[in-house]
């Protein structure tokens, strides 16, 4: 009976929350786990606060053993919108000179820069964007880090919030 009365909110509410938050990987999973959440008796934006949460810490695992890169890379993306941008070389050059440099690091411009790509949807995860773009007519790779913020849990904690207003 409690499958079919949260089918039944999940089928009523289904329309209402598709607009309401920004939707992780799996947005059709979570959209009718989000609908049914009142017959679940979760309040508004539980399920995705959970997701998110897990999606960080998950995130947070794989990166364990960069921690130092992470952080390093966290302050180079800087505050400002714009982060910070140059060559996987100029990269590799900064991060050569901190004192808290790590011999797990990589040592060459191309390896920083594979690395880069394998870890880049575990760092969004955790704050960092990291975005690839040629330029000029040598066709140079460029990296631009920026911080972004872990939209999802809080999308769905302004919603809730709005709806208690």
């Amino acid at each position: 009976g409690a499958l079919l009365t949260a089918t039944s909110c999940a089928l009523a509410k289904i329309e209402e929350v598709r607009d309401k938050y920004e939707w992780p990987r799996l947005a059709d999973a979570a959209q009718w786990v989000t609908a049914a959440e009142p017959a679940l008796g979760w309040s508004d934006g539980t399920f995705l606060e959970v997701m998110q949460t897990n999606a960080i810490e998950s995130a947070e695992r794989a990166l364990a053993d960069d921690t130092t890169l992470v952080e390093a890379l966290k302050e180079r993306a800087g505050t400002s919108a714009s982060g910070w941008t140059g060559t996987s070389t100029e990269l590799l050059v900064w991060l050569d000179s901190r004192p808290e440099r790590d011999a797990r690091w990589p040592n060459r411009a191309n390896t920083l820069s594979g690395k880069l790509n394998r870890i880049a949807p575990d760092l969004r995860k955790v704050g960092i964007n990291v975005e690839r773009f040629e330029q000029g007519s040598d066709s140079i790779t460029f990296i631009r880090l920026t911080r972004v913020p872990r939209s999802i849990a809080r999308t769905a904690r302004t919603a809730r919030e709005g709806d208690d207003q």
